[in-house]
């Protein structure tokens, strides 16, 4: 079951996130680049719903995949069959949450 943003659940992250669509509203805020975890896709679709529409609204949030990718790892310590997969499940992230790197 999806897990609502609410300020109970997430309070400085609501917070800070609505006192920067008013400054960006206002024309007072720089561009920002968030990691969020790719995982919210399937356990909490609300809460990167309500990242995405905020950075919508700024115009100038960006979201990236974490520097790990699909989970916490260390991909070079993975064998060769396992890291296959993880880089698969890394690029589906990455085109699910409209993400890229060059």
């Amino acid at each position: 079951m999806p897990v609502p943003l609410t300020r109970e659940a997430s309070p400085f992250a609501s917070e800070w996130f609505i006192a920067r669509q008013k400054r960006c509203g206002a024309g007072d805020c720089f561009p920002l680049s968030w990691t969020l975890s790719p995982h919210l896709l399937h356990l909490a679709p609300d809460m990167l719903l309500w990242f995405y529409k905020g950075a919508e609204r700024t115009g100038l949030d960006h979201f990236v995949l974490p520097p790990s990718g699909d989970i916490y790892s260390y991909p070079g310590q993975m064998p060769a069959s396992v890291q296959e997969r993880y880089v698969q499940r890394t690029e589906s992230d990455a085109r699910l949450m409209n993400t890229s790197g060059v």
